[in-house]
């Protein structure tokens, strides 16, 4: 299953990708994509591709992408997006604020939101764990 990945605020797709070909466990799993905007804007949006079907690819990738964010300093937000439609969204703010515990569950989370099997539905914006929510 492939999932699609969008920046948003500070930051670009690009900065985001040349952080991820960093990574030796999802080389060749990303590539640049674009999707048509949404209503009312004009050209494509900019996002990865990221196939992350088997070999815990998810897991490399939920790692990334969290790591990528707690070394982010202004404001930026990455939206993963899956062909069923589901998608959870994520700020560099928030993910800046969690202790060791709570990014361990939001890696898990993410995780598990992008290794879904395509027919089953997740609620879009699913809400993560926060500075103040403990588990």
């Amino acid at each position: 299953m492939d999932v699609q990945i969008a920046v948003t605020g500070e930051e670009s797709v690009d900065a985001l990708r040349r952080w991820l070909d960093d990574d030796p466990d999802l080389l060749g799993k990303v590539r640049n994509g674009g999707t048509p905007p949404g209503p009312g804007r004009l050209g494509t949006l900019e996002v990865l591709v990221a196939a992350v079907g088997q070999g815990g690819i998810a897991t490399a990738l939920a790692s990334a992408l969290v790591a990528w964010l707690r070394r982010r300093v202004g404001d930026v937000e990455i939206t993963v997006r899956r062909p069923d439609g589901g998608e959870i969204t994520l700020t560099a703010r928030n993910v800046r604020r969690l202790d060791s515990g709570q990014l361990t569950e939001l890696t898990r989370r993410l995780e598990g939101a992008m290794g879904e099997d395509e027919g089953t539905r997740r609620p879009r914006d699913q809400e993560l764990p926060g500075p103040s929510e403990r588990g």
